[in-house]
């Protein structure tokens, strides 16, 4: 049993365009992840109150949550080191933006821990979907062929 395959165009094809393409999907499934982690977190889990804190590690949703990020954010710093040593301009802006979102996302879920505020919880979803915008943007436009 064969099967057919569709031939790739890969002239002028980054060397790097493989593994920029798996670790954007890679951080776009653990950007999902952290979303629905943060979701449930927010439906089912302890949240604080305003000017009462939480600790980050009170429930074992939010502590999850949270090493998830703290991965991600990881994955995101690598990542922009692939690009900068692909020397793909389009590929690194958007790799840096997304590591920048992430960081902004860290520091308002930090601060939602503490304070409560509604609008830590909106700027860590709206930070986090940044992040995967410019992941998700490298899966479509920089592919290499």
């Amino acid at each position: 049993m064969s099967t057919a395959t569709t031939p790739v165009n890969t002239a002028g094809a980054s060397p790097a365009a493989g593994p920029l393409n798996r670790s954007s999907f890679g951080l776009v499934v653990l950007l999902v992840v952290e979303l629905v982690l943060g979701s449930a977190q927010a439906i089912y889990g302890k949240t604080p109150s305003t000017g009462h804190s939480i600790g980050i590690f009170s429930t074992a949703l939010l502590g999850t949550h949270f090493i998830w990020g703290i991965l991600t954010i990881i994955a995101s710093i690598v990542f922009l080191v692939q690009a900068i040593r692909a020397r793909g301009r389009g590929v690194i802006i958007t790799g840096a933006v997304g590591l920048l979102a992430l960081v902004v996302a860290a520091f308002a879920g930090s601060s939602y821990t503490k304070d409560g505020m509604n609008g830590s919880s909106l700027m860590m979803a709206i930070a986090t979907g940044v992040a995967l915008f410019c992941y998700t943007f490298n899966l479509r436009f920089f592919q290499g062929n």
